[in-house]
C-alpha cells in the first residue's frame, strides 16, 4: 500500500512480503519489511500502467514466528509492477532484494542479469495514478558521487561510469518533452549500457539513489 502524500512530498505506507524458501532440507519462511522508502514513480496508460518502488529493507527469517531472527537491515528493495487493467488478470510485479555491498539476496524470478516480471496466481494490482512521475525529496548527488555517459553523442548505445556512488541505482531517461521513456536498474559493481533504441534527438538522463539524484543530457546521432 503506497502512495505519496497529498502535497505529492513525501511516500506513505510500505511493503511487507513474505516468501519461502528450501535451506538445507529445510522449507524456510522469510520476511522483507521496507523501513525507508525513497521512490515511487508510474507510468503508461489506461490499458497498461507500470510502476517503480526503491527501499531500504530488513529480511527476517520468520519459520519460527515466535523467534524471528534478523538477517540484515538496510538492504536495497527494488519492486517493479504492472497492471493490465481489473480484475487483475495477467498482471505482474518482480522483486529483487540486494545486500548492502550490491550482491543479490533474493529475486522472485532471476534471468541472467535481472529479475523479470512474474503473473500474480491470484489477487490484483492496482496502480492508480499514472499523471506524474515523482520521488520523495531529493537532493543533488555531491561532486565527489560523479556520473558520467560515454560517448556522447553516439550514434549507437551510450556507456555509463560511477565514481563514488556504491551499490544499485537506477536510470530513468526522458525525451526533452519531460516524457518518461525508460528506467534501467543497476549496481555500482556491474557495468551499465543504453540507449541503442533511441531515436536520433536530445535526452534527459537522471541517476538515482535513494533521495539523491544526477540529470545529464545526452544527444543520440
Amino acid at each position: 500500500n503506497l502512495k505519496f502524500n497529498k502535497r505529492k512530498t513525501h511516500l506513505q505506507g510500505g511493503v511487507n512480503i513474505i516468501f519461502r524458501k528450501m535451506v538445507a532440507g529445510l522449507l524456510k519462511t522469510f520476511q522483507v519489511k521496507s523501513n525507508a522508502m525513497s521512490s515511487l514513480g508510474v507510468s503508461g496508460n489506461r490499458s497498461l500502467k507500470r510502476a517503480e518502488f526503491v527501499s531500504k529493507a530488513n529480511l527476517h527469517d520468520i519459520t519460527d514466528p515466535q523467534n524471528p531472527v534478523s538477517l540484515g537491515g538496510s538492504l536495497d528493495l527494488v519492486i517493479t509492477l504492472s497492471d493490465l487493467e481489473d480484475p487483475g488478470n495477467k498482471d505482474s510485479i518482480a522483486v529483487t532484494l540486494y545486500a548492502m555491498n550490491g550482491s543479490l539476496l533474493y529475486s522472485g524470478n532471476w534471468n541472467v542479469s535481472k529479475t523479470n516480471e512474474k503473473e500474480l496466481a491470484g489477487g490484483n494490482i492496482e496502480i492508480k495514478d499514472i499523471a506524474y512521475f515523482d520521488r520523495d525529496p531529493i537532493r543533488l548527488l555531491p561532486t565527489n558521487n560523479a556520473a558520467t555517459v560515454y560517448p556522447n553523442p553516439s550514434a549507437g548505445e551510450f556507456k555509463l561510469k560511477l565514481s563514488g556512488i556504491q551499490g544499485p541505482y537506477y536510470l530513468m531517461i526522458y525525451d526533452v518533452s519531460g516524457k518518461h521513456l525508460k528506467t534501467l536498474y543497476g549496481t555500482s559493481y556491474d557495468p551499465m549500457s543504453f540507449g541503442s533504441d533511441l531515436i536520433p534527438g536530445t535526452y534527459i538522463v537522471s541517476i538515482h539513489q535513494w533521495n539523491q539524484v544526477m540529470h545529464l543530457k545526452i544527444i543520440k546521432q
